[in-house]
């Protein structure tokens, strides 16, 4: 995580509360913590979760608002990919100044608004009103009068959207690709090339890189070790997704004779979790734009150091070729510093640390405890997991996580994918069965406990732990 990229995500919070169509009753200024590309979001907790529960009542009374938010995001879609084609056009005068300017103001504009109306969903699933909980109860509801019905299973089933992710379609391709080069080996070039144009940006995350030609080599040759038929098969998977997820969706209704109300809910929480996913993907392709611009521009900063710069003194950088701040506050920026998002003031070192001591709640924890209790967010095979746990903080903790081992988190962010991918299972501090990690491991297929609050605090690496994906909980061994 950077500030150059995330400032779009917590602006676009900020101006959340500005929107007349949101209905946010109250402000909340925030603070952005940056540690080493690790940050955490600050928020008045109190107002949040009044803003939480009267979002919570205003989305069980109406639940197509969420429908709103997806047209809003597909708008701003659309925006994003046409910049992004015009950016490749081989008639793209990248020294074109005020061409550029233009470019890198629509495409910040565009990922702030899709945060501005993404924001209702993070309010709700993070406050005391937690959507997670409420859809849940819901569906429990209706699961207890019938004996076979597997609470936890119907969730997943319920909370899935019938729409393929970029992760999927992605994978798609890469199928599609390692079916034709088996067939014809000279034109793996050409489905490579192709691969990258469309997918280039799909790990990018914060602050990339995009895919390299070696990268997708790689996930081909891996995925084509499987013999031919088995490889139909996976593509023919993801193909009938969307139709096996609403089949399944109108059976369960069905079965649990659930009203159109109840229904609508379900519906509507699953286009959350989609959305959620969706601006994930769109904001990555915001920063691949974002950082192909700046880079012919960055002068003597590093990579590193230009993910510190503000929007505001990135565009400047476009504007004049140079900006009023050493490549010193800019590493101080990252080794340790605070944004506020109303002000846009940053400060850093030993004033934002004196300040986070003073102003921020910290909470006690019983490191000796053996059991946490969670929420399970995705069965996976539904068989206990037992495995080393390596704690991931930082995005520089994935490489830590080695098949079979057991991922504890505080919350997943998605430049952590690749060690989501890499676990034997899941499990964080915080967050419901709409958050990151819960949709990622779903997706996955991989167990995953959500919401133990003290996971990464009680547990170290090298632990041994066992988790119980059928009951909620996570125990050391």
């Amino acid at each position: 995580m950077n500030l150059l990229t995330m400032e779009i995500n917590y602006q676009g919070f900020a101006d959340a509360y500005r929107e007349p169509t949101n209905k946010i009753p109250h402000f909340a200024f925030s603070v952005v913590e940056y540690n080493n590309d690790y940050f955490r979001y600050f928020v008045p907790k109190i107002r949040w979760q009044e803003n939480s529960a009267h979002l919570i009542k205003r989305f069980e009374r109406n639940p197509s608002c969420m429908r709103t938010i997806g047209h809003v995001t597909e708008t701003y879609a659309r925006s994003i990919w046409k910049v992004k084609q015009q950016m490749e056009s081989p008639t793209f005068d990248y020294s074109n100044k005020s061409a550029v300017e233009k470019i890198f103001d629509r495409i910040v504009e565009a990922g702030v608004r899709l945060c501005v109306y993404g924001m209702p969903i993070v309010i709700m699933e993070t406050g005391t009103g937690n959507l997670s909980a409420r859809v849940q109860l819901v569906i429990e509801r209706y699961a207890r009068l019938h004996k076979n019905v597997n609470l936890i299973e119907a969730t997943n089933v319920l909370l899935q959207h019938p729409a393929l992710t970029y992760s999927q379609k992605y994978r798609l391709a890469l199928l599609d690709a390692a079916v034709r080069i088996k067939s014809t080996p000279s034109s793996r070039s050409k489905f490579i090339r192709q691969i990258i144009q469309d997918f280039g940006w799909i790990n990018f995350g914060y602050k990339g890189p995009e895919l390299s030609e070696e990268d997708v080599m790689r996930e081909i040759k891996e995925i084509a070790q499987h013999p031919l038929n088995q490889l139909l098969s996976m593509r023919k998977e993801i193909k009938i997704y969307p139709t096996r997820v609403r089949s399944a969706q109108h059976a369960l209704f069905a079965r649990l004779k659930m009203n159109a109300h109840d229904q609508a809910l379900c519906k509507a929480a699953a286009l959350g979790n989609y959305l959620k996913l969706y601006r994930k993907d769109l904001l990555f392709v915001i920063n691949s734009l974002i950082y192909c611009i700046l880079e012919p521009r960055k002068g003597s900063f590093t990579h590193e150091e230009l993910g510190y710069l503000a929007l505001s003194e990135a565009r400047a950088l476009i504007h004049s070729g140079r900006v009023n701040i050493s490549r010193k506050e800019l590493r101080e920026r990252k080794r340790y510093s605070l944004h506020f998002s109303e002000t846009q003031k940053i400060v850093t070192g030993k004033n934002a640390r004196m300040f986070v001591k003073k102003h921020f709640e910290k909470n006690e924890v019983d490191t000796d405890l053996r059991v946490l209790e969670g929420q399970t967010a995705s069965l996976g095979d539904g068989r206990l997991v037992e495995g080393i746990v390596k704690i991931v903080i930082n995005v520089s903790d994935i490489s830590k996580v080695q098949p079979g081992d057991i991922m504890v988190s505080t919350a997943t962010v998605p430049p952590m994918l690749p060690a989501m991918k890499c676990a034997a299972a899941i499990v964080t501090d915080v967050g419901g069965i709409t958050s990151h990690a819960a949709i990622v491991a779903r997706e996955l297929n991989k167990p995953c406990v959500i919401g133990t609050k003290h996971a990464t605090k009680v547990f170290k690496d090298g632990d041994k732990i066992l988790v119980d994906v059928r009951h909620g909980y996570v125990r050391k061994v």
